[in-house]
């Protein structure tokens, strides 16, 4: 490209003629040629050195450490298994069901506390361990917190007992 452009120069030179794209062309050409040449000579005057160091995280997440909580839990299994059948099966449960026929009993609040209070029933049932049953358990109390908390949304009527 650049003999390309010195001829032409060369034989627009007699004429003194140089028309704006030859010049455009050469002082490109001419610049990238210096560019190149100045970016070789900075390499050999750098030398490189990249040094990676890899930072390892201690914090353990907090889902890990309830998970971890929840295997040193096994030794009080049966405890785990009554606070799921009765303490939930006997209160939340009951409370949730009083608050769905207080908010008009409708029926899609229903199959989802049965679900709720079923989760952790067929898990102890199956003899599950701690590091299964205690996080249906809490799993269960929080939809029967959010259907309670949607019954008092829909507000109550008493009056809905006897239709």
């Amino acid at each position: 490209m650049i003999s390309i452009c010195l001829n032409l120069l060369n034989k627009n030179a007699d004429k003194n003629q140089f028309s704006f794209e030859l010049r455009s062309v050469f002082i490109t050409a001419r610049n990238s040629k210096f560019a190149i040449r100045k970016i070789s000579d900075m390499e050999t005057t750098f030398q490189h050195v990249i040094t990676l160091t890899e930072k390892r995280s201690t914090r353990i997440s907090l889902w890990k450490r309830f998970i971890a909580w929840t295997e040193e839990q096994e030794e009080n299994r049966f405890l785990w298994s009554a606070i799921a059948i009765l303490g939930h099966g006997c209160f939340f449960t009951i409370m949730t069901l009083f608050a769905v026929i207080f908010s008009g009993n409708h029926f899609i609040f229903w199959p989802i506390a049965a679900a709720a209070m079923g989760m952790p029933l067929v898990a102890n049932l199956a003899a599950m361990p701690t590091k299964i049953t205690i996080p249906l358990l809490f799993l269960s109390l929080l939809i029967d917190l959010g259907i309670i908390i949607s019954c008092i949304a829909i507000g109550f009527d008493f009056n809905s007992i006897y239709r």
